[in-house]
Parts: structure tokens; sequence; C-alpha cells
């Protein structure tokens, strides 16, 4: 049993809930929150294989392939507006599908994705002629290759050694690289208001959740310097996951129902922008340089 945060040290540590044989914990100092004990690699592959290597899978991916491409170019017209070059060689670690990486190469980019799940891979190489290597990015190693860029898109939080794998990032990054990690926000509004059925705490598979404050601590412990930290919420998601915990499911009787209250919360959406410039939006964002 972890009775320890793996971040910053602390042992003021609280239980928030038991699945199975698991206890997710909070650190009380900063936020991270993660699995005790941490589930073998075989479990994790289990979940990992029904979840995101499945035809479902691969057809919503797909439904959603715009939405992520979109945040992708998002993500690129801040760095443009912050003076990063085209024609610069990013890695894209958990590639998963290749839309986000896809909006790197439209824009120039040199594109390289590392993704450990064959279906999202082959997928990713076959529609958009993208280089994805196959495996799991902790333990491969790059041949005399270093990266302007590295980006990792709901990807960071399935990482049993997080501390392990910033700093593999920090080697593989040229002088003053850079990284981008999006990731859920334990510390969401959307979160408080939905507890165990938050989408984004799946567990076994998430096995560390961060917030503003251990995203940040973590980086600038082990060598980033951070410039920018962007909380958000996607509208979908957010009122979705609200519907589903009040169950109310957009088929049957219950239709309309879904319907109005779908469209009482896009009225309300708007507030999103308050609480997610307060830190408590659905996912964070953040931009680190390697000093």
């Amino acid at each position: 049993m972890i009775n320890k945060c793996i971040i910053c040290g602390s042992t003021e540590v609280i239980k928030l809930r038991k699945f199975q044989q698991f206890f997710q914990k909070q650190c009380k100092n900063c936020d991270l929150a993660f699995l005790s004990p941490l589930p073998s690699d075989a479990v994790i592959r289990s979940f990992n294989t029904k979840k995101y290597n499945s035809i479902e899978s691969q057809f919503a991916s797909v439904q959603v392939g715009e939405k992520l491409y979109k945040r992708a170019i998002s993500c690129l017209d801040f760095l443009t507006i912050q003076g990063l070059k085209q024609n610069l060689k990013v890695l894209d670690i958990g590639t998963g599908y290749g839309f986000y990486l896809k909006a790197f190469k439209d824009r120039g980019y040199i594109p390289l994705g590392i993704e450990v799940l064959k279906a999202p891979a082959r997928f990713a190489r076959k529609s958009f002629k993208l280089n994805i290597l196959e495996g799991d990015y902790s333990k491969h190693k790059f041949k005399d290759t270093t990266f302007d860029l590295i980006t990792l898109f709901d990807v960071f939080e399935h990482f049993r050694n997080p501390i392990k794998i910033v700093n593999k990032i920090k080697l593989e990054l040229k002088k003053k690289g850079l990284v981008i990690i999006q990731t859920p926000n334990i510390n969401s509004l959307i979160y408080k208001i939905t507890g165990k059925k938050w989408f984004w705490l799946l567990i076994p598979q998430h096995l560390f959740l961060y917030s503003i404050q251990s995203l940040k601590y973590l980086l600038e412990k082990n060598g980033f310097e951070i410039f920018k930290i962007q909380s958000w919420d996607a509208f979908e998601e957010f009122a979705y996951n609200i519907l589903w915990v009040l169950g109310v499911k957009n088929k049957g009787k219950t239709q309309i129902i879904h319907l109005f209250l779908y469209m009482i919360i896009w009225l309300f959406y708007p507030l999103s922008l308050l609480w997610c410039n307060f830190g408590f939006g659905g996912e964070l964002t953040i931009y680190a340089r390697k000093k």
C-alpha cells in the first residue's frame, strides 16, 4: 500500500474511495490523487484493451476526431504566438488514433508518435500517413534523437512513475525544448459535482490524477519552467457527465427531459469561463520549457 505522496513526499494522505482491490487516495499537500496499490501491468492492459483497443473505441474516437484536431490547432496557435517555428521535430506520446499529431503534421512540423496499442497505431498510420512507433514510451530508447517539442494529450495520467517520465522527457528534449501536457483536473468543478461518477476518474486505468498545484510542483521540481497553465471544460463532456449522473438518457421516455436539461446546461455553460479562470476546469493544459 502507498501511504506517501510520490510527488511531494507528504504523508498527509486521505482515502477517497475503493474500487475492487484498489484504494484511491489524495495528498492533502499537493492535491495529487493516486491508486494504492498500483495495479499490475496485466490488469491495466486488460482494462485498456477493452476501452481503447476495440472497434467501439475506434468508432467513438473517429466521431470526436474533429474536436481533438481543433484542440491541437488551438495549442499550435498559442505556440505560434510564442514564436515557435514550424519544421520542428515533435514527439507525441500516446498518439492514440492520431488526430492531435495530424494537426502538427498539417502545420508543417516533423511528427513522430508512439502508441502502446496496436489498433489505434494502425489507424493513425493508414488514415493520416503518420510515422507511429508501437511500444511503451517509458521503456523505449530513441537512438541519437532529440525533439523540439514533446506532447502528451490525455496520457500522462496512465504512467505509473510520473517523475521518471518527466525526467525521460527532459533528456529527450533539445535545449529550451517544450512539453505540453493535457490531463484531467482532480480539482475541477465537474469532479466536485459528480464525485465517483466523474467520467475521467477511470479506475484503475488512471493511476494518477493531477491538479494545477501537483502538476506545477512535479514539473518545476524536475527541471522545467512553466509559462502557461490553462484550465478548461469541453461542453459536451461536461453536460453528458451531469446528465449521466442524473440518470437521464437520450432515448425512450426521458429523451425530451434529456433535451430540456441539455439546453439548460448549455445556457449556463458560459459561466464555465469564470470557474475555468480560477483553475476548476475539467481538464488542464500545461506548457513548460526545459531549463
